[in-house]
């Protein structure tokens, strides 16, 4: 706690004088579990896509994938964060053990860092899948079921929610019959869908939910469905050409309550469309003047359709 020295004996002795020392001391850890709790979100990482595979900048797009989810984990560590959420596709398929135990090794370098993922459409949980036997740190929650489960924090107060794909395709709202009470706790919701095939959701219902923040993945352009409470990360880094625009996750902060969230842009690169008026008197020296111009000004890392 950043309280001074004094804080809570100065809080106890405003306490009325019939109060009893069990009281006193209930009263004592509701203040100490108002601390602040940040956290990052990010989803959507496809660990193993090579984007745009015929073309001969792919194999660098794969490896910026790997190097931006690298730096997420350096930012977690960084920003002191006391959580990373990753609301699923972390792998582009089916991910094997050694996959595992990369990402895994890179978890354990944030122990302090309390890690919750739930697998998306893309790297759904299969029968033979490897993360059935797979025994992650101990910093790092995998809800796994196909059901809603949760994971309970004490030290933060905070019971995070979510379930993991089990299917290639989940079409009915389940979130919509979700019967979930306010219990008191910090309570957020990882989920992943948003699409008619892919977990259909309403955000008019969602919005009335107990949830302090639900974490949203699948769609990959960043949205704020409700400001500080309901919001897509969107891909870590763009995987396509129509994923334009920016591109990294969002930080947030609960205190008293109150969320406050910031999205923070981090992908290496992104899809640009670039427009260029050609007339007939256009020559191509004056095209690649121009093209050599725009390329300075907007970036020559992007890639531009």
């Amino acid at each position: 706690s950043n309280a001074p020295p004094d804080f809570y004996g100065r809080l106890v002795r405003r306490l009325p004088a019939h109060a009893s020392f069990c009281e006193k001391a209930a009263r004592r850890q509701d203040f100490q579990k108002e601390k602040e709790m940040k956290f990052i979100h990010t989803g959507d990482i496809h660990l193993g896509m090579s984007p745009d595979c015929d073309h001969p900048w792919s194999r660098e797009r794969a490896q910026a994938i790997r190097d931006t989810f690298e730096e997420i984990i350096r930012q977690a560590r960084e920003r002191d964060v006391d959580f990373l959420f990753i609301t699923g596709d972390l792998f582009h398929r089916q991910p094997l053990a050694r996959d595992l135990k990369e990402v895994n090794y890179l978890f354990s370098t944030i122990p302090s860092v309390r890690v919750v993922i739930i697998a998306g459409n893309h790297d759904r949980v299969r029968p033979n899948s490897a993360l059935m036997s797979f025994t992650w740190c101990p910093n790092v929650t995998f809800l796994m079921k196909e059901e809603m489960d949760s994971v309970v924090f004490e030290d933060c107060n905070a019971q995070i929610y979510g379930f993991s794909y089990h299917t290639a395709e989940i079409t009915e709202p389940r979130l919509n019959t979700l019967d979930i009470k306010d219990n008191g706790r910090i309570q957020i919701l990882l989920a992943h869908g948003g699409d008619s095939r892919h977990l259909p959701i309403e955000r008019s219902r969602l919005a009335q939910s107990p949830f302090s923040y639900i974490a949203l993945g699948h769609i990959h352009k960043p949205q704020v469905l409700q400001t500080d409470q309901m919001i897509y990360a969107g891909s870590l880094e763009p995987t396509e050409k129509n994923d334009t625009g920016p591109h990294g996750f969002v930080k947030g902060e609960i205190r008293n309550g109150k969320v406050r969230t910031a999205f923070v842009p981090w992908a290496a690169r992104a899809y640009k469309e670039l427009e260029i008026p050609v007339t007939r008197e256009t020559t191509q020296y004056t095209l690649r003047q121009r093209i050599s111009g725009l390329l300075e000004e907007n970036g020559k890392e992007h890639i531009y359709t």
